[in-house]
């Protein structure tokens, strides 16, 4: 998790890194999905309290934020850090390896809606 995690917070820090604020705003939510739900990841993501049941019952929707100073010395960081595809690279990366290193079954979907604003507190992941 801690590798994923991080490979999140780098993705979003290059992209936030190498884009004008104006660039990166975006209407959307971001949600990143775990599956199956009976696997070992998302069963740890339910129990710590990183994930709440997806709508289907087949996946975990994993609850994340990218948090300014993880962007690093960047201009307009908050904003960044709000911005759907910034929140979307993090969750590619963050997938990528979960796939890769735990076999996870991981994907992104950027949902139409909601714009730049807070992520929300449990799971719809943005």
């Amino acid at each position: 998790m801690a590798a994923a995690e991080d490979a999140g917070r780098r993705a979003a820090r290059e992209l936030a890194g190498s884009r004008d604020a104006r660039d990166l705003a975006a209407a959307g939510e971001v949600e990143l999905r775990v599956g199956p739900s009976e696997s070992p990841i998302a069963a740890w993501l339910l129990r710590t309290g990183r994930a709440c049941p997806g709508d289907s019952g087949s996946e975990v929707l994993v609850d994340f934020a990218v948090e300014a100073e993880e962007l690093g010395p960047v201009s307009s960081a908050e904003q960044k850090a709000r911005s759907p595809l910034v929140r979307e690279a993090y969750a590619r990366a963050y997938c990528a390896v979960l796939a890769e290193e735990a076999g996870a079954v991981a994907e992104t979907r950027l949902v139409p809606g909601g714009g730049d604003r807070q992520p929300p507190v449990r799971a719809t992941a943005g």
